[in-house]
């Protein structure tokens, strides 16, 4: 099971920005490491904890690729998201009026313990500056980031049901000024998941252009499902429509049918006293899409259309009057 980032944080799904920031300032107090000096080790657990819960959930992008597919979806899903005890503290410093940092040598935790010993957020008011505290630091502020890029990546269905790695050439641009560049070449190996849908994403972080001063853009596949000659996807659910005569739907028929992985699927339906009608449908379990987690499937669901002849010679009719 992945990380529960609601429930680290003590929130509810539908909780709003100012609950997730409120709980987050409560939690976060609680457990900086330099207000817990006799548990430091579980204090640095959690205050990368909850920190790190609270930046999946104040990122709409971070946090609609979480809802969907869990910790582990956001981390494939972001290019291999990962957060460090440094984003922690960069977080809490950015919050909270820029107060000391990571002591320089990145394991202690320098001035934030002056911060608890002048009594925490009394002269703060709330999420403002540092008007209390003799004026203080400016808050610190996130580089600007250059726009994103995205491509389409078109897959069979078959690559979506059994997964494969698909190795694609990007460019960038890298500016030494504001209008001079090189291009830069790259290949990125994308893992295609069996279960991966239509419209995923798949995230790779400041791949995008480079520019000085600013932070590179993102580049992101967006996986397009091509159309299948047979079969129709729904969700985890294979559609199959086979056409049958008069005949096979009231003396039963077999049919052959090629799955996504190359087997064959042999089915027998209608058989001994049953009869199929026009446009009922069978549900074959366990025989439809991958899902993305875990190792069951969809469902295959196969719809028959019954052709009838255009005519009927009278004897025969005559022979069907007295066998119906």
């Amino acid at each position: 099971m992945g990380k529960d980032y609601y429930g680290i944080l003590g929130v509810s799904k539908n909780a709003s920005l100012p609950q997730i920031k409120k709980a987050y300032r409560k939690l976060v107090l609680k457990w900086h490491p330099d207000k817990n000096p006799n548990n430091k080790d579980l204090a640095q657990k959690k205050f990368k904890e909850v920190s790190e819960a609270y930046d999946v959930l104040t990122d709409p992008e971070k946090k609609k690729i979480y809802d969907q597919y869990g910790e582990e979806g956001l981390k494939e899903g972001m290019g291999g998201y990962s957060f460090s005890e440094n984003d922690a503290f960069g977080i809490f410093s950015n919050l909270f009026g820029g107060m000391g940092g990571m002591g320089g040598g990145g394991g202690g935790m320098g001035g934030f313990s002056s911060f608890f010993d002048m009594g925490g957020m009394g002269g703060m008011g709330g999420m403002g500056g540092m008007g209390g505290m003799g004026g203080g630091r400016r808050r610190q502020q996130k580089p600007q980031k250059g726009k994103n890029t995205t491509h389409n990546l078109n897959c069979t269905l078959e690559d979506l049901f059994t997964g494969r790695t698909k190795k694609i050439k990007i460019s960038r641009k890298i500016f030494s000024s504001y209008s001079n560049y090189t291009t830069e070449t790259e290949i990125i190996e994308i893992p295609i998941k069996a279960g991966y849908a239509d419209g995923k994403e798949i995230r790779y972080q400041k791949k995008g252009d480079r520019r000085i001063g600013i932070e590179p853009g993102d580049v992101i596949f967006v996986i397009k499902e091509k159309p299948h000659p047979v079969y129709k996807r729904k969700g985890d659910d294979l559609f199959f429509e086979k056409t049958i005569s008069l005949k096979e739907a009231l003396t039963g028929v077999s049919i052959d049918i090629k799955k996504l992985d190359g087997k064959d699927l042999h089915l027998d339906f209608g058989k001994g006293e049953k009869i199929i009608k026009p446009d009922q449908s069978f549900r074959v379990l366990n025989a439809g899409m991958s899902k993305l987690y875990g190792n069951q499937k969809g469902n295959l669901i196969i719809t028959f259309k019954v052709q009838f002849p255009t005519s009927i010679p009278i004897k025969k009719k005559q022979q069907l009057e007295e066998i119906l």
